[in-house]
């Protein structure tokens, strides 16, 4: 809604939706900034009401305030929007544009209720097009000091994206439908659902024979069961059951209630045998029950539900985590719901405690059973505190809801201990594109997992039920952080698919994938599931580099949607850290390009090379050395230039900030070809590019070589290409490496019925900002032929003059061995880990060798590097101290700068680093005359000077150079 009036309307749209609803009272989530133009507080909103009823006053505002007051409304700060996640509100109501990113569209929008409302409260303004220029909030942290001028296609895209949205009506605080969505408005009497009802039923009916069928076995979970909505939440509840169950067999093994073993070997047989029959059960004391779904499916509500089974199974100490004691509303509701299904009673059979925290609006923290004849607990702890008392055996259940928005290290920690772990992450959405959780917990749990004779209980679909077994003693290793378990651990994985929250095939969870590209991750899946036997592997040095056009590519046609939806599933598949938010960055940043990896074109074939490799790249450096100077004794370091301001703070040296540069955000390649080469082909050819040994060429204003596509289906096909340029195209001859066909398409071709009214026109420049009417103006997207060409031959574009290529990552002995081998340096290694995944982050740099005359000397790579060895082999004892050996010889050892750090130590030099006795120390050792702890002290010297090459003659192989930095760890 446009207007200043815009939240006087709310509480109309608020009546509207409470008309055609039957749930009864309505929740509502209202996000904004810092401040709100009215009070929240009610008791004195009453307050303020009563008095101007009495006085006969009466106005608009004084029906806002009635609408707040009686009204339940979650205000939120979007600062604090990560405590929503795991909520669900019928209506949401979303002002202060500016402050809004992409995150904070996914955390909210996902959160509204199937049939609910979303409200953007836009300010006064002349045209829509006004928020494509619009300064974002975000945009301050994207600015550099080379690059200023920040181009909002993030928004522009947003906007024609609405267009396009058949559920989305664009008004302005008057009621009047602007002409954005005039087709919206008379397609509303014709909607239809997108999923047919036979399947829906086919779904029902299974969930009701499950719920038959084990009331009339006697199981004694049945009432759970009847309190799931549908068959996926039903399933992986039972496999929660059967888990338990199975527990509860093994813990009274050996005792002389055999009337309980009986009872729990009957609850799981009966369980599995409602869904799978013909399968043994698996009995483990410790097992994993994991469940990934998109937002919306009924996890936390399934979770609360298993809580409640393992209140009714007797287990005592039940723990719980999440990010925030709100994200935990519906798992604490829906395990009130289960106790309450076993005929549990309040304040009689357990008690429920709320958080005094006002910041956690009375969460739920504690519930308390005192049924049986010892005391039952579900507690909540934050996940830093759950990782602190990870060693306290006394639990006998874990449970982890959104564990995929908590850090990798605290969910590794937390879920180690012979016990049983329940645990739920999303995989798409917005939590779901930081995929650490999926990505290497899940991985490498599954790769030391071997499949037991349970796979396929429920689905072999939706459930996989994997055993981790060892030849010794049963003793595992899970990864880096886990514990030695002296058991057997089951992995059980379980998929939702039914969404529960609003229907399946939503158009606005749609729609907002579509938008953010949350769900590109899953396409890709597909088509490597689908092309998996026709796989074909270019030459690797036939493969060419090629520019992406960011104003083509953010666009909104159809042709560019289905690029840069490649592009992004390439990022979520080859990457575990990503948010929407890397979008937006990708989209405005003035500093980032995108370079990607194609196979040779052949023309005959009429199909687009695969897209093998992605770079995002940075442009940075070209700082002042005053300002440099003047921040750094400050201690200031502004946003941007990444590899700048951290070594300049890290050598003291002003200078590195005057030089140029460019750093590798991310290097995505293809899951078909990872390993073959193809990403080092891709740095080699970024290498040539910036290092000027490509050659330019120049051609007329109207000859384009680019590639262009007119409409590229997601199987790669081509539909009737052309060239908008055919004359002058005719007299190019392209390389046989190279591609020759169009990008600009016909819109004819590509628009669907409503592309007409959602295109935004513009004559080579940016959106106009003429002032016009709402009422009358029409947003038209640009035309094609307006548009540069979206790929673009390196040969076609001068490259920027730098001196050096750098790249930034969370460091891995795989990792640095793949950068050492292109030719980086490291030459910075952060001393704190990273919370998210576990790691360091390591700087490396590669010089360029058309260094101008007023940059630094070649030297100074070779001079930070010396300079961080030597700080290296000091800190090894302290803040990496858990660090591996080969991964600390992979840091030292670097073939280049050893060959050219090779001064040999001097006498003088000895003296310095050793006095007499040091001297005969080392030689009573060499004799063995004297222990090891006698010359320990001395060995952080004698290995500096032996890794920086001070000793050339002599050679110690592999395994004594890590067994030196193991010495030193």
């Amino acid at each position: 809604m446009v207007g200043n009036k815009g939240q006087d309307q709310v509480p109309i749209m608020h009546q509207i939706l409470n008309s055609l609803s039957s749930k009864g009272r309505l929740s509502i989530l209202w996000c904004y900034k810092k401040e709100l133009s009215f009070s929240t507080h009610r008791k004195k909103n009453l307050k303020l009401l009563n008095k101007r009823r009495k006085a006969g006053l009466t106005s608009d505002a004084t029906i806002f305030e009635q609408f707040v007051c009686s009204t339940d409304i979650r205000w939120c700060y979007y600062d604090e929007s990560h405590k929503i996640l795991g909520q669900t509100f019928d209506m949401c109501v979303l002002q202060d544009f500016e402050a809004l990113t992409p995150n904070l569209l996914a955390r909210t929008i996902e959160t509204v209720s199937g049939g609910g409302l979303i409200v953007f409260l836009l300010k006064s303004m002349a045209s829509l097009q006004q928020l494509c220029t619009m300064v974002m909030d975000v945009h301050s942290r994207y600015r550099t000091e080379s690059q200023h001028n920040v181009v909002g296609r993030f928004n522009e895209r947003f906007l024609l994206s609405l267009a396009s949205n058949p559920r989305c009506l664009v008004l302005d605080d008057r009621w009047n439908v602007l002409p954005l969505s005039q087709k919206v408005l008379s397609s509303l009497t014709s909607l239809q659902a997108d999923i047919s009802d036979e399947s829906i039923l086919l779904e029902q009916k299974e969930l009701q024979k499950l719920k038959v069928s084990l009331a009339e076995d006697g199981s004694p979970f049945a009432p759970l069961i009847k309190l799931c909505i549908t068959f996926d939440q039903a399933k992986s509840l039972v496999q929660f059951c059967a888990s338990l169950a199975s527990a509860s067999q093994l813990q009274n093994k050996g005792c002389n209630k055999s009337t309980q073993v009986a009872t729990s070997l009957a609850m799981a047989n009966s369980l599995l045998s409602s869904i799978g029959a013909g399968t043994k059960e698996t009995s483990s004391s410790s097992a994993f029950v994991v469940v990934t779904s998109g937002r919306g499916r009924g996890k936390s509500a399934a979770l609360g539900l298993g809580l409640a089974a393992a209140f009714e199974t007797g287990m005592p100490n039940l723990y719980v985590t999440a990010p925030s004691p709100e994200n935990l509303n519906t798992l604490m509701q829906f395990v009130v719901n289960g106790l309450n299904a076993f005929h549990y009673e309040e304040h009689q059979d357990y008690i429920v405690s709320r958080s005094m925290n006002p910041e956690h609006n009375q969460a739920i923290v504690k519930i308390d059973v005192y049924r049986r004849s010892h005391r039952q607990s579900l507690i909540y702890l934050p996940p830093w505190e759950m990782a602190a008392l990870s060693n306290v055996k006394q639990a006998d259940l874990v449970c982890v809801d959104e564990a995929a928005a908590i850090p990798l290290p605290l969910v590794q920690s937390i879920i180690s201990g012979p016990r049983i772990v329940f645990m739920a992450s999303t995989i798409n959405g917005y939590e779901g594109t930081g995929r650490s959780l999926s990505f290497k917990l899940l991985r490498q749990l599954r790769s030391q997992c071997t499949i037991s004779g349970t796979t396929a209980k429920l689905s072999t679909d939706n459930v996989k039920s994997q055993s981790l077994q060892s030849t010794e003693k049963n003793k595992i290793l899970l990864g880096k952080g886990f514990r030695l378990v002296d058991t057997s651990r089951v992995l059980f994985e379980v998929s939702l698919t039914e969404a529960i929250r609003y229907a399946s095939g939503d158009p606005i969870e749609a729609w907002l994938f579509d938008l953010l590209c949350l769900d590109c991750g899953e396409s890709l899946s597909r088509e490597q599931q689908a092309n998996e036997a026709n796989i074909y592997l270019p030459p690797v040095d036939q493969c060419q580099l090629y520019y992406v056009n960011r104003d083509t590519l953010f666009s909104y046609h159809k042709s560019t949607e289905i690029f840069l939806h490649r592009l992004m599933a390439l990022y979520v598949s080859s990457h575990y850290k990503n948010s929407p938010n890397d979008l937006q960055l990708l989209s405005d940043a003035p500093a980032h390009h995108i370079f990607c990896l194609l196979a040779p074109y052949d023309p005959k074939s009429g199909c687009v090379p695969e897209v093998l490799c992605v770079l995002q790249v940075s442009l940075e450096g070209k700082i002042n050395k005053d300002r440099v100077m003047h921040n750094l004794s400050r201690g200031l370091r502004p946003s941007g230039d990444l590899i700048p301001w951290t070594l300049s703070q890290q050598f003291c040296d002003a200078n590195f900030g005057e030089l140029s540069g460019v750093r590798v955000v991310r290097i995505a390649t293809h899951p078909d070809y990872q390993g073959l080469g193809y990403g080092t082909r891709a740095l080699k050819l970024l290498y040539d590019y910036y290092n000027e040994q490509t050659d330019i060429t120049v051609f007329p204003e109207n000859q384009h070589t680019d590639i262009q596509t007119e409409q590229v289906g997601r199987s790669g096909s081509i539909e009737g290409a052309k060239s908008l340029n055919q004359t002058s195209n005719k007299s190019l001859k392209p390389k046989p490496s190279t591609l020759d066909f169009n990008c600009d398409l016909d819109e004819g071709n590509y628009d669907d019925q409503d592309d007409s009214d959602a295109s935004l026109e513009s004559n080579n420049t940016r959106l106009s900002e003429n002032k016009s009417n709402l009422l009358t103006e029409i947003i038209k997207r640009r035309e094609p032929a307006s548009l540069p060409p979206l790929l673009s031959r390196l040969n076609e574009r001068p490259s920027e003059k730098l001196d050096y290529i750098g790249v930034s990552f969370g460091a891995t002995p795989s990792l640095l061995r793949f950068w050492k081998r292109s030719g980086y340096v490291p030459v910075y290694l952060r001393q704190n880990m990273n919370e998210l995944t576990g790691e360091f982050t390591c700087i490396m740099v590669k010089p360029l060798k058309h260094q101008s005359v007023s940059s630094q000397s070649a030297e100074w790579l070779q001079n930070y590097f010396y300079d961080f060895t030597k700080r290296l082999i000091h800190l090894f004892p302290g803040p990496f101290r858990h660090m591996d050996g080969t991964y600390g010889l992979e840091l030292l050892s670097h073939k280049s700068m050893n060959t050219e750090i090779s001064n040999e130590l001097t006498q003088s030099e000895i003296n310095s680093l050793f006095n007499a006795v040091d001297l005969e120390r080392l030689r009573r050792y060499s004799r063995s005359l004297v222990d090891f702890h006698l010359v320990n002290d001395l060995l952080p010297r004698l290995a500096q000077i032996y890794f920086q090459r001070r000793l050339p003659n002599v050679r110690l192989n592999k395994t004594q150079q890590v067994n030196i930095v193991i010495l030193l760890i």
